[in-house]
Order: C-alpha cells, then structure tokens, then sequence
C-alpha cells in the first residue's frame, strides 16, 4: 500500500497546474509536425504562442517520421525536404512551449502510420499481415507503407530504438509520450490474433514506459485504453486518450481520461466536448488541430486568406480557437455566455447583437468539412460552370435548397458587415465587420463565377 500511494504522489505531481477557473489539469491541442514538412521553428513559436493565447498547457506534438533519425533514416526517407529533417528545430519549439506554460508530448503509433512504416516497407519478413495474410498498408500524407507485427523480436527491437533514439538523443527536454494505437493496418498474424497482438504491443508500451519513467519520473504517458480488453492493468501514472474511433477497453480503466474530438468533428465549436469531458469527470480535453500543408497550403482550409501558419490568426479560426479557450475554462458555459465572449473579443464590446449572429452565422455555414483537408458546403465550389437544366433532380434541389439559400445568407451579411464596418473602419467592431465582409465576398466571387448570371441576386 505504500508503494501504491507513493506512485499516486508521483502521478499527481506530474499533473499540469490547475487553476482555480480551469477544471481540466489537460487542455490543448493534437497536431501532427511529420505533415506540416513547411513549417519551421518560427511557424512553431507562433503556434505555441497561440496555444498560449487559447489557454492550453499540453500540446501532443505527433513526430514520427519527421525528426533526422540517425540510426533509421529510411523512417524519414520520404520527409527529406520536412524543415525539422534538415534544421533539426523541434527541440527548441519545445523549449519554447515550456517558457509558455506548455507541455511537450512526443507523438508516434507503435507498429503502424508515418515513419514507422517506412521501415515495414523496406523489411518486409517483419511486417504486418492482414486476415488474408496479404501486408497491412498504413498510411500518413505521402508515407503510404506497411505496418510492423509486434510478434517479432526485430520489430519490437526497432521499435524501442527508434523511440529510444527520438527521446534519449533528440528531444530529452519533452515532457514524455503520446502512443497512438492504430486504428487500422494492425498485424492479423496467427500471433497476433485475438487479443494477442494487444499483448504484444503492450510489451513496447510498457517497456518505453519505464525507460521514460526512470530517466524522467514526472514524464506524461498517454496511451489508449484498448490493452485493457486484453486484461492489462494499467499503472496510475497513464492517462488515457480516447477518441470517438477507439473507445474499447476505456469503461475498465480508472485512470485519468482525455477526450479527444476532431477539429471537424465539432463544427469547430467545443462546447459539446467540453461539456461531456466535464460531466464525464474527464482530466482534459485535447482536440486535434491538423492543418495539413501537403495537400492545402492553407492552414484549416482558410483560401481566402493567409497561407500557412497565418491560418491560426484567420477571422473564422480565431472564433473556433475562442470557443476552445471559453469552454475549455467553463464547460458549463452557455450560448449566451459565449455571444458575450465573442462580442467582447472581435467587437471590443461595442457591437450589437446582430452583428455577433452574422459572425456565428458565417462561422456555421463556412465549418463543413470533406475529408481531412478541404472544407464542403458552400466552399466546395465546382470546377466547371453550372447548368441548371442539366444536372439531375436530387443535384438540383440540393442547390437551389441548401447551397443557394447558405449563399445568399453569405450575401445579406455582407452587405450588413460593409454597413457597419463604413468606408474607413478604425475600431475592433469595425475591422472585424470588414474581414467579415470580404471573407463572404470571396465565397460569393467564386461562386458567381459558376452560377447563371443573376442566381445570387434573386429574392430570398
């Protein structure tokens, strides 16, 4: 029994400080530095210093595959233009979080996703199986290859190098992991069937975990719930992430929980999140943020305005980024509390209430999403030029129901936002009527392009 209370002083020392107004020891955000090859440590410094902004103390920096590992570099082979493969800066970045308040997990998926399964690929006598025996593809943007089977000794050895190598020799000054287990490509071998592949993977959890553990006791462990299907206890110092896709095993463990939804998965509003992390009893909420620079040069999908990092500073992301920081500090807050906040920040309080519905209005409709990357709705404007009398019956409902009616909502707040922002606006309310105003105006543009001549301009 002593060793048990002392193990949970431990854990509880490792515990971010929570203040008095923050329920959750853990809020931040998920974001994923192997697909973002562009971004450099000035890229980093400003999104932590918008992590900061939003109130977060814990960001999951997802790495493999995208750090200059000396001993496996097929495992960044593919990355060879990523900023962090030639300059190395990631260890600064961090250094950078911790003068901000902010902890450092280091991200990677044991057996499967980026970097790991380029090593799959290249030595295939240690590769995952599906049911057919056929390989496990895993894939990441641009690092399409095959998972490992944690049944074999030469995977497990890699495994712990290479883990080994990204915290021992690269980054000692992160705060500690984030193992993701695969969601799919995982090793269907005789060896790893049932629920003994979850054994054989929990072997490498366990083993990097007291590595960590010994050379930095107050180090953070967040793992997902699936071992304990297998029946694996878990130590009191692993808190556990769960995600809306892998939720097994999470009702048998006792230990601290982090909820986890999508950027997209919200309508970037988290309130819902927060609510249920916060009646659930959970330690934190950790959205993802992964604004993806392979395939969308522009941060969460922001076209009409500044590429890259400059997308975290965007009118629309700036309300998501807003909710987060609102919520994540008062789950119980309410629709009305949160208009508060969104007219005390963006109009400096001198707005009046229509002006903060036009800009939840456009956040609404401007927040679909079609995949990972690009946004759907009125912001997946079609190539070629529409004919109405040649599309189908359903097709053409769709548009005259759902896209014309999202479209002209846009244009009735425009022309209220250039109202109030006048000719030459000076004041918070102003400028942010103006950017309101010229984010619809670029979403109308692209669509008048498409549309028969006067389809926007016809009554409502």
């Amino acid at each position: 029994m002593r060793l048990r209370a002392l193990v949970l002083i431990a854990f509880a020392a490792s515990l971010p400080s929570l203040g008095a107004a923050e329920p959750f020891p853990y809020r931040g955000y998920y974001f994923i530095l192997s697909r973002n090859p562009g971004y450099g440590l000035e890229d980093y410094v400003k999104i932590l210093d918008c992590m900061a902004e939003d109130g977060c103390n814990t960001l999951i920096l997802w790495i493999a595959g995208g750090f200059p590992s000396r001993r496996y570099p097929v495992t960044w082979d593919y990355n060879r233009e990523h900023r962090n493969v030639k300059e190395n800066f990631a260890g600064k970045a961090i250094d950078h979080a911790h003068r901000r308040g902010i902890r450092v997990l280091l991200g990677l998926t044991p057996f499967a996703y980026d970097g790991v399964n380029r090593y799959g690929e290249v030595h295939p006598e240690l590769g995952a199986v599906d049911e057919k025996g056929q390989p496990a593809v895993t894939g990441g943007i641009h690092s399409l290859g095959r998972g490992l089977c944690p049944a074999k000794a030469g995977a497990r050895d890699f495994l712990l190098g290479y883990t080994r190598e990204l915290f021992d020799d690269f980054y000692p000054n992160a705060d500690g992991f984030f193992l993701e287990h695969s969601d799919y490509g995982t090793c269907r071998c005789t060896e790893c069937a049932g629920e003994k592949g979850l054994r054989h993977e929990w072997a490498f959890v366990d083993e990097i975990s007291r590595h960590v553990w010994a050379r930095k006791p107050d180090a953070t462990l967040m793992i997902y719930p699936q071992y304990s299907a297998a029946g694996i206890e878990y130590d009191p110092r692993y808190v556990v992430f769960l995600a809306p896709h892998n939720l097994r095993g999470a009702g048998r463990v006792k230990n601290s929980k982090v909820l986890w939804h999508g950027y997209w998965d919200t309508g970037m509003r988290f309130r819902d999140l927060c609510a249920t992390a916060a009646r659930e009893g959970y330690a934190g909420v950790i959205p993802s943020m992964e604004n993806f620079t392979y395939e969308n040069p522009h941060a969460f999908d922001t076209r009409w305005g500044s590429r890259g990092v400059a997308g975290w500073d965007d009118l629309v992301v700036r309300v998501s980024r807003l909710s987060f920081r609102e919520h994540a500090a008062n789950p119980e807050l309410d629709d009305d509390g949160f208009r508060k906040a969104i007219r005390e920040r963006f109009f400096d309080g001198s707005a009046g209430p229509g002006a903060v519905a036009d800009l939840l209005e456009m956040h609404r409709i401007l927040n679909r999403w079609s995949g990972w990357t690009w946004r759907a709705g009125v912001l997946k404007v079609p190539e070629a030029a529409v004919r109405l009398d040649a599309l189908e019956p359903k097709a053409r409902e769709t548009l005259e129901k759902e896209t014309l009616s999202e479209l002209k909502a846009l244009r009735a707040i425009a022309e209220r936002s250039r109202e109030r922002a006048g000719p030459s606006p000076a004041t918070p309310a102003a400028r942010t009527s103006a950017e309101m105003a010229r984010i619809c105006a670029w979403v109308l543009d692209a669509w008048r392009a498409k549309l028969p001549a006067g389809a926007l301009e016809g009554g409502e």
